[in-house]
C-alpha cells in the first residue's frame, strides 16, 4: 500500500526549502541591520579616494581674498569711496550685475582692503539678508563705530540716534557696505537710505558717511529722492556676467587650491563654464558637487558626465542666491 504523507521540508530533504535565518552556514544568511549596513558604507566612504582636499575653497560662503578679472572693478570703487578723506562728503556707489557677477566678491573685498590700511576709515560690511530691517542696520552700523554691541531691544529711532551720536563725537568717516542692497529694498523699501542721509546730515562736517550698495539692477535708483538718486547715480558701476574664458580662468583657480593636482580635467572645466553661462556662484557649486559625484563613483578624476550627474543635482533658489544640492549616499 502506497504512502499518502506529504514530502517532509526539513532541512535536509530533497525537495524542502531550508528555513530563514540559519546564519552563515544556510544559503540564505540573515540580513544585516541598518546599524551594520550604516557602518559598512562609511567605512567605504572612509576608504574611497579623496579628490577634494580643501573643501572650503569651494564652499558658499568663501570669498577669495584673490579677485580674478575684477580687479579693476575693486581700484575703481575703492579709489572713489575713499576720496571723502580728502574733505569731500561721502560718495555713493551702486554696483549692479546679475546672480554671479561678482558684486559680493567685490564688496568684501573692498571691506579688506579699507581696513587693513594705517588711519583707514571705520568700513562696515552689511549683508542685507542677514541684518533685515533698518533698525537692525543702523545698529550694525553704530555698533561697528564703536558704539557697542547692537542694541537690539531699542526701535529705529534710538538706532539712527546712536550712529548719529557717534558720528558727531568721533569726527568719524564711515564706509557703509551694503551687500545685497537691492534685496533689502525690495522687502523693505529705502528708509534705510534715508535715514543713513540723515544721519549724515545731523552730524554734519565732523562725520561723513560713503555708502556701497550691491544690487542686481538699477531700478531701485527710481525709487530714490532726487539727491540721493543723484549720488547713487553719478557712481553706477554695472557688471556684466563672466565671459567663458574669465570662467575657465576662475574655475582653475578655484580647483588648484580645492582639489588634489590634476584631479579637475581641462574638459570637465570647459563643460562647467558652458553650463553656468556666466554665473560663478553657480560654476563654483558645479565645481564642488561634480567633485562629490566623482568621489562617489570612485573615480580618480572629475569627468564631463559627473559635471552632468551633479547639475541634474542642483536646485537654484531664491533668485540664485541659494543652492540645494544632492547627497550621496554610499
Amino acid at each position: 500500500m502506497s504512502s499518502d504523507k506529504e514530502p517532509s521540508n526539513t532541512p535536509g530533504s530533497p525537495s524542502g526549502q531550508p528555513p530563514l535565518n540559519q546564519g552563515e552556514e544556510g544559503s540564505n544568511a540573515a540580513p544585516k541591520s541598518f546599524d551594520e549596513a550604516f557602518r559598512e558604507g562609511l567605512e567605504r566612504a572612509r576608504n574611497r579616494e579623496r579628490l577634494i582636499v580643501d573643501g572650503e575653497k569651494i564652499s558658499p560662503c568663501h570669498v577669495p581674498r584673490e579677485l580674478v578679472h575684477r580687479e579693476e572693478v575693486l581700484e575703481r570703487v575703492y579709489g572713489t569711496i575713499t576720496s571723502g578723506r580728502e574733505g569731500e562728503v561721502g560718495d555713493r556707489i551702486l554696483i549692479t550685475g546679475p546672480v554671479g557677477a561678482g558684486k559680493t566678491s567685490v564688496a568684501i573685498n573692498l571691506s579688506r582692503s579699507i581696513e587693513k590700511e594705517e588711519n583707514c576709515p571705520t568700513c562696515s560690511h552689511v549683508d542685507c539678508r542677514i541684518w533685515r530691517t533698518p533698525h537692525q542696520i543702523l545698529n550694525k552700523l553704530a555698533s561697528d563705530l564703536g558704539q557697542g554691541p547692537p542694541d537690539h531691544d531699542g526701535g529705529q529711532r534710538q538706532a539712527l540716534r546712536r550712529l548719529e551720536d557717534r558720528l558727531e563725537a568721533g569726527n568719524s568717516t564711515l564706509i557703509a557696505v551694503l551687500d545685497h542692497l537691492g534685496h533689502h529694498v525690495r522687502k523693505r523699501g529705502l528708509a534705510v537710505i534715508r535715514l543713513i542721509d540723515r544721519a549724515e546730515r545731523a552730524a554734519g562736517p565732523s562725520g561723513r558717511i560713503g555708502v556701497v550698495g550691491t544690487a542686481q539692477s538699477a531700478r531701485l535708483l527710481a525709487r530714490m529722492r532726487a539727491e540721493s538718486r543723484e549720488r547713487f547715480g553719478r557712481n553706477l558701476v554695472r557688471l556684466e556676467g563672466y565671459g567663458h574664458d574669465q570662467m575657465v580662468d576662475i574655475l582653475e583657480r578655484r580647483a588648484e587650491k580645492a582639489y588634489k593636482p590634476g584631479a579637475v580635467g581641462g574638459e570637465a572645466i570647459d563643460l562647467i563654464s558652458k553650463i553656468a553661462a556666466g554665473d560663478a556662484r553657480h560654476a563654483v557649486a558645479l565645481l564642488r558637487e561634480s567633485g562629490r559625484q566623482a568621489e562617489h563613483r570612485e573615480s580618480s578624476e572629475v569627468l564631463p558626465s559627473h559635471v552632468e550627474e551633479a547639475e541634474k543635482g542642483l536646485t537654484p533658489m531664491c533668485d540664485g542666491e541659494v543652492y540645494f544640492a544632492s547627497i550621496y549616499l554610499p
